[in-house]
């Protein structure tokens, strides 16, 4: 992260601070950290995880494929060499 990132998302997380801890003194609770947390970065690393997800999926899908593919051949190390 470059330093204008680490302050944007400093600034970010102040902002959504100051919203919770106003709600939560307008209805007499304690402020919530984490709800502030995920506010402001929930839906960033909400996206991330999909995209993980949809990434490994890929790659596992390959994987099996390849050795069904390897299955069906009967290669042993004798006629690879």
């Amino acid at each position: 992260m470059t330093y204008n990132n680490t302050v944007n998302a400093f600034i970010l997380l102040c902002s959504e601070w100051d919203k919770e801890r106003y709600k939560a003194e307008s209805k007499g609770k304690k402020p919530s950290l984490g709800k502030a947390i995920f506010r402001a970065f929930g839906k960033a690393y909400i996206m991330l995880g999909l995209f993980a997800v949809v990434i490994v999926s890929d790659f596992f899908q390959n994987f099996k494929f390849i050795a069904h593919c390897l299955q069906k051949t009967n290669f042993t190390q004798d006629s690879i060499l």
